[in-house]
């Protein structure tokens, strides 16, 4: 190696990795359906859809909003609140799983 390269060139020093957040699970136990043996348990990431359209986690949707975006078809683009996305399979999932769950009675 030749001399007139310093030393600093030669040995960058990488950026430290970052740590994965680490997420908060939440299971939801279903009711069980007739002839099924057990119950169906479905485990979600709590606030995945907020982050996934990047609003805070105090942002309420609406249902027409939530209705808007479950009609969107996979690969497709769109905006939300002024911010554009694209449709994923996990994000149509997420919305998908939102729609529904809004429709329960409380």
């Amino acid at each position: 190696m030749p001399k007139f390269f310093s030393q600093s060139i030669i040995k960058k020093k990488m950026p430290p990795k970052r740590k994965p957040r680490k997420v908060e699970t939440e299971t939801i136990k279903l009711r069980k359906k007739e002839g099924a043996k057990e119950n169906a348990n479905i485990k979600i990431k709590k606030g995945a859809l907020h982050r996934a359209l990047k609003v805070p986690q105090d942002y309420t949707f609406k249902k027409s909003q939530i209705a808007r975006l479950d009609k969107i078809e996979t690969g497709k683009t769109f905006t939300f609140l002024g911010n554009k996305f694209k449709m994923t399979d996990l994000m149509k999932d997420r919305v998908s799983l939102a729609h529904t769950m809004m429709g329960w009675k409380k």
